[in-house]
């Protein structure tokens, strides 16, 4: 058989596989295809509005939370939501010691697993931030200290 379907042997053969049972009729009933058509819509819609709201998520992590973007490119990611749901601010994790944030952390993983030592990591790189941030502020309140009592 060909491609083109419009000989008459390829009709023939054609009826003859309807009329042996061989192929059946192709087409689905309207209202089954119009259910898989509106659930396949939803699908996609539904991906892009994820897609959409992981994009967000990860823009406003970058602006609070730099250190979790950049240990977990995956904001959805199992230790990634396990930190956020602690609740805890990046000032609060950096004052928390290793072992104590790890245990808080495992508390609100919800039976996922998680790796360990990216969540040390994001410990570590905020105690990092934080002491820098603690130094600077007490140069800082040296310097102004220095400043204001040299003119009295």
């Amino acid at each position: 058989m060909g491609r083109d379907k419009r000989d008459p042997t390829d009709a023939e053969e054609i009826a003859h596989s309807r009329r042996t049972g061989v192929f059946t009729q192709c087409q689905l009933l309207p209202g089954r295809y119009l259910l898989l058509r509106r659930s396949w819509s939803e699908y996609r819609r539904l991906r892009s509005e994820r897609a959409r709201l992981k994009t967000v998520l990860s823009h406003q992590l970058y602006v609070v939370f730099p250190e979790i973007v950049k240990e977990w490119k995956e904001v959805t990611a199992p230790g990634c939501l396990a930190v956020l749901r602690t609740g805890l601010t990046p000032h609060a994790i950096a004052r928390l010691k290793s072992t104590d944030f790890i245990r808080v952390v495992h508390d609100h993983r919800r039976g996922r697993r998680m790796w360990r030592f990216k969540v040390e990591h994001v410990w570590k790189r905020l105690a990092r931030r934080s002491f820098r941030a603690t130094e600077a502020k007490s140069q800082w309140r040296r310097s102004v200290a220095s400043c204001s009592g040299s003119t009295s």
